[in-house]
């Protein structure tokens, strides 16, 4: 058998043999007092340290001064992470035995704890009131740029701001950072910038997506260029059952665009649709059925 288990088999054992004891309503103080004890030490063993507290309790409510009772609630208290409450217990031992080691010794234990404690919810509090300050600073960011949010629905929608993927803000550049898509349905294809400044112009980013021929378009003579192609949004007017195109300049900034009061933001994440003035077949029929 494990030794491990073995152990522990003769702790609840003895737990066992310390609760029958105990069972027998003895008006042998001494006897009770040390039943405690010792059962409080047991459960130390197991790790069941609000069941050692709840025996230490009634120890000392029999004996007021009994040390091994304080020690024994002071290391319990200290695996609980209660340090304060530790220092205490451990003090008020050692104003009944001031020269006793062990309690001297959990005491340091205990105060080395609490100032460990301390920084950590130093730093856990410093960083949430940062958190805090950025989300605030995120959402006047997001109302000065008068952006208006809805979900797949057409209902009110606010993002998480928590999180990784939704809209930032930059304090050192004033700018918000969007993910962002870029829609060709002609090909049902799209691009996405994970982290789009809101500073920055259509052409910015078209330049760079353009340079070299899209892998879904013709290679020897593509239709989809930075000159020839053509920006849309889709805008959802309220009390309209369907949205309607409206053409953006590409020399416009992501800021601009996302503050025209006809623009959406749907679901946290802007999008955009591309047309090719070289693709006219298909960029009229698209057109033609928002107008209808």
């Amino acid at each position: 058998m494990n030794a491990l288990l073995l152990g522990k088999m003769r702790y609840n054992d003895a737990v066992q043999y310390y609760t029958q004891a105990l069972d027998q309503n003895s008006q042998d103080i001494s006897l009770n007092i040390a039943c405690y004890i010792n059962r409080a030490a047991v459960n130390l063993e197991l790790g069941n340290y609000g069941k050692a507290l709840g025996d230490c309790s009634k120890a000392l409510h029999l004996d007021p001064k009994n040390v091994k009772a304080f020690y024994r609630s002071s290391k319990a208290l200290y695996q609980l992470g209660r340090a304060q409450d530790a220092i205490a217990c451990c003090e008020c031992g050692l104003r009944v035995e001031p020269e006793n080691s062990s309690l001297k010794t959990l005491l340091t234990q205990a105060k080395t704890l609490k100032e460990k404690v301390g920084e950590k919810e130093r730093i856990k509090a410093e960083r949430e009131q940062k958190e805090a300050e950025r989300v605030k600073e995120l959402e006047a960011a997001l109302q000065d740029g008068k952006i208006r949010m809805i979900d797949s629905n057409d209902k009110m929608y606010k993002p998480d701001l928590k999180s990784n993927s939704s809209v930032k803000f930059d304090k050192s550049s004033g700018q918000l950072i969007w993910p962002v898509f870029f829609l060709y349905p002609e090909f049902k294809e799209s691009d996405f910038i994970e982290k789009c400044e809101d500073g920055t112009s259509f052409m910015d980013h078209l330049e760079v997506m353009f340079e070299m021929p899209a892998p879904w378009d013709n290679p020897e003579s593509p239709k989809y260029t930075k000159d020839s192609i053509e920006v849309y949004f889709e805008s959802f007017p309220t009390n309209v059952t369907k949205p309607s195109l409206v053409k953006v300049g590409k020399k416009c900034t992501i800021r601009q665009v996302l503050s025209h009061p006809k623009y959406f933001v749907v679901s946290g994440v802007p999008s955009f649709i591309i047309l090719s003035n070289d693709s006219k077949v298909f960029k009229e029929e698209f057109i033609a059925r928002y107008r209808k």
